[in-house]
């Protein structure tokens, strides 16, 4: 993705900026959730902030990596050829100075961990008002994923997420079990990629989605839905992209966390209603596993919609700073 010009030019404006990084207590997958911050205070004293935090295993680039692209960009003005993607989402957030979005943000709840866990957590998020839950099938046996994915189709708008855990014969064999409209979608049902157009119930991608052309992708009659995660896929420019590609192929386009702190979150937020897409039940739901947040207070996740605070607040105490200009 190329730098855009004018976001160069904003540069020559800003009066002030300051780099930080951070550390966030959180549960399992991580014990924390590192990243930066970019605060750039502008010459009419409005002030933009945005967060650069790469997922390890899944983004491109490292924090390092990102950490020494923003640096060389904020104190040299170094143009590189193209802004790795937490850079170019976070960078442009910060420019945009976090403009007002008086919206309630429909929100899919994250149902994963064993069979007992997820019933529990799905009777918590029913008693919440949700009504739209994401399902991860690929740490259950199939005896239970089957009596899971039964239970909650019939209380939920279902989307299933197997994470390429399973061949397409097991996915083809668990799934037929089921019918067509059982599931909203079944993102990333197996890890055979090249046998997709053979799939039999509505899906979603991914992790794939990066491998495949639009080519490739018009041939998969049973597509429904792009899932896309802005740390990974980058900013509004290129989010846009896959979104005309959605429109064209008539499939949904879902919006996705990594991890991100509520910065990153309203980061999301902010992209979904700039695409005109924040009707469609975000999946922002590994925020809970945040012990701890960047923002003050740290967003509702109570109820099924979402409402980002305006303007922001920042807890300093967790920033560290690591450059300024």
């Amino acid at each position: 993705m190329a730098l855009h010009a004018s976001l160069l030019h904003r540069m020559d404006v800003v009066t002030r900026w300051t780099l930080y990084e951070f550390a966030l207590q959180c549960q399992p997958p991580f014990e924390t959730r590192k990243g930066m911050v970019l605060k750039i205070e502008h010459p009419d004293e409005r002030i933009g902030w945005g967060e650069i935090s790469p997922l390890p295993g899944r983004s491109q680039e490292s924090l390092a990596q990102a950490k020494r692209q923003l640096l060389a960009l904020l104190k040299h003005n170094r143009q590189p050829k193209t802004l790795y993607p937490s850079v170019s989402i976070g960078w442009e957030h910060a420019h945009h100075i976090n403009t007002p979005i008086n919206t309630q943000f429909p929100l899919c709840a994250l149902l994963t961990g064993t069979r007992k866990q997820i019933l529990e957590k799905a009777e918590s998020v029913y008693s919440q008002g949700y009504r739209t839950v994401k399902v991860k099938v690929s740490n259950l046996s199939f005896i239970d994923a089957y009596e899971v994915l039964s239970l909650l189709s019939s209380q939920f708008s279902v989307r299933v997420d197997v994470n390429q855990a399973w061949s397409f014969g097991e996915a083809l064999s668990f799934f037929s079990r089921f019918a067509q409209d059982a599931f909203e979608f079944i993102e990333e049902p197996t890890s055979e990629i090249d046998k997709l157009s053979l799939f039999t119930h509505p899906f979603a991608l991914d992790e794939s989605l990066l491998q495949l052309t639009k080519n490739e992708l018009s041939t998969f009659s049973k597509l429904k839905a792009l899932v896309l995660k802005p740390t990974i896929i980058g900013n509004q420019k290129k989010c846009a992209r896959y979104q005309t590609l959605a429109q064209e192929l008539n499939l949904l386009c879902v919006l996705s966390s990594a991890f991100e702190s509520g910065l990153g979150i309203s980061q999301i937020c902010a992209l979904s209603h700039t695409l005109g897409i924040e009707n469609i039940p975000l999946g922002l739901d590994t925020y809970r596993l945040l012990k701890e947040d960047l923002l003050i207070p740290p967003l509702d996740f109570s109820k099924p919609h979402l409402t980002i605070p305006k303007p922001i607040e920042i807890n300093s105490t967790l920033l560290k700073e690591i450059a300024h200009g």
